[in-house]
């Protein structure tokens, strides 16, 4: 594994990284770059791969609107379980046919290129480690990235059956068994609602927002701040007198991640904010070639769990969320 370092600040989420020997008026270089994490818990899995663009003479802004500076002509992406031997060719798809549209930005939104494989096909299994390469040419160096497969975290609180607490001056505790090769977790509390509209009874759609708690946790327990609850859904969802809302439950995750994606995390974390080092800033990857990262998760979700009576009254009436017009 390697880190980059790369003078300033890191303005884009792993895609403008570089090496220290960059020069932003050299000739042109191929520079791979490469995201993706890996999950058995997925029915499909997808990899990002693009090239760094660098040209003396045209901006970089708009290079970017050009998706024949982003791709590449002709590539070969290949999964290798290295348990097996066995090797997967990873199909070219338009992310948007897919149902994963590029959002509007800097970069061109059409094509939306990605690569893929099924579960069924890749079918990864925790414990096993997997090899990704690509080839971009003859001419070019092989980029290669391992990662090993986690394991699931188990969810041990709260159980299926359990209603949510979350009291204004307490802590709402949640508790999970260790997943195999798991460096870090995270914790995602999806609040899932139904909205009408008071004009018009016919006019009813399903919502949700979700909340990712504690940031990196290394251990295996959360508590969250039964307050944060309410602020959290009274920042999220929209003030609006014509709309009533109705509660429909809630939907927790605990996360497993990578190694991978571990030091990738607090590698950022430790270069960011007024306490950091300044000057330059170390850029995580572990690709062979490029810049990127190739890793693995998988997780455990508790679905449609209830909130305790206590706590839905503290939804409607409470001082953060009454003017959401819970019912």
């Amino acid at each position: 594994m390697r880190k980059i370092w790369l003078p300033g600040i890191t303005v884009l989420f792993l895609f403008l990284a570089c090496d220290n020997e960059l020069n932003l008026t050299a000739p042109w270089k191929d520079i791979p770059v490469i995201y993706g994490v890996i999950s058995p818990a997925d029915t499909t899995h997808y990899v990002r791969i693009e090239k760094a663009f660098l040209d003396p003479a045209i901006s970089a802004l708009e290079i970017a609107r050009i998706p024949d500076s982003l791709y590449y002509d002709e590539l070969e992406a290949v999964f290798v379980n290295l348990a097996t031997g066995q090797r997967i060719a990873l199909l070219e798809v338009d992310g948007a046919d897919e149902g994963y549209p590029r959002q509007d930005g800097v970069f061109a939104e059409s094509p939306n290129i990605l690569y893929k494989v099924t579960a069924a096909d890749a079918n990864l299994i925790p414990g096993q480690r997997v090899r990704l390469e690509v080839t971009r040419s003859d001419q070019l160096p092989l980029v290669t990235a391992e990662t090993n497969i986690v394991g699931r975290p188990t969810i041990n609180r709260p159980q299926a059956d359990d209603n949510l607490r979350f009291q204004t001056n307490g802590f709402y505790r949640v508790l999970w068994a260790a997943a195999s090769g798991a460096a870090f977790y995270d914790v995602i509390l999806y609040v899932n609602y139904n909205e009408y509209n008071i004009t018009d009874p016919s006019d009813v759609k399903s919502k949700v927002v979700g909340w990712k708690i504690g940031g990196v946790i290394t251990g295996t327990e959360l508590e969250i701040p039964g307050i944060e609850f309410y602020k959290f859904v009274g920042a999220s969802v929209e003030v609006n007198s014509d709309l009533r809302r109705v509660f429909k439950g809630i939907d927790l995750q605990v996360r497993a991640g990578g190694t991978e994606l571990y030091e990738f995390q607090r590698v950022q974390l430790a270069n960011t904010g007024i306490t950091s080092a300044g000057g330059d800033i170390p850029q995580y990857t572990n690709l062979s070639e490029g810049v990127g990262i190739f890793s693995s998760s998988n997780r455990h979700i508790r679905l449609d769990l209830e909130l305790h009576e206590e706590s839905l009254d503290s939804l409607i009436s409470g001082s953060f969320t009454k003017q959401l017009n819970f019912q």
